[in-house]
C-alpha cells in the first residue's frame, strides 16, 4: 500500500516523466515494468515534504502478530532519499502498561 501510495502522489507531481519509467523497463534486463514504475515515481520525492517532520508514515494496529502471537501496534516509517521502508511491531500490552 506504501508503494501505491507514492506512485499516486508521484503521478500527480509536475515533475514526474512516465517515460522514463518505459526506458528504465526497455533498458534493463534486470528491472522489471513495477520497478522501473517505482524508481520513476522516487526520482520526484513525492514524501519530501509530507514526511518532512516526522518519518512515521502509518500507524495501525493488527489482531493478531504472526511473531508475538498477540494483538499489536505497528509503525511504519519512511526512510527518506532511499526510500527503504523501517516497520516496527510493539506488543499492545507493551504499550499500553505503566
Amino acid at each position: 500500500r506504501m508503494n501505491q501510495f507514492i506512485l499516486e502522489k508521484a503521478r500527480s507531481m509536475p515533475g514526474y516523466d512516465p517515460a522514463l519509467a518505459s526506458k528504465i523497463d526497455r533498458d534493463s534486463y534486470q528491472i522489471n515494468r513495477e520497478e522501473a514504475e517505482f524508481i520513476s515515481a522516487v526520482v520526484v520525492d513525492p514524501l519530501r515534504d509530507s514526511t518532512h517532520h516526522s518519518r512515521l508514515f502509518k500507524r495501525f494496529e493488527i489482531a493478531n502478530d504472526f511473531i508475538l502471537g498477540e494483538k499489536s501496534l505497528v509503525f511504519l516509517f519512511h526512510v527518506p532519499e532511499s526510500y527503504w521502508k523501517f516497520a516496527i511491531v510493539k506488543p499492545v500490552s507493551k504499550t499500553t502498561t505503566v
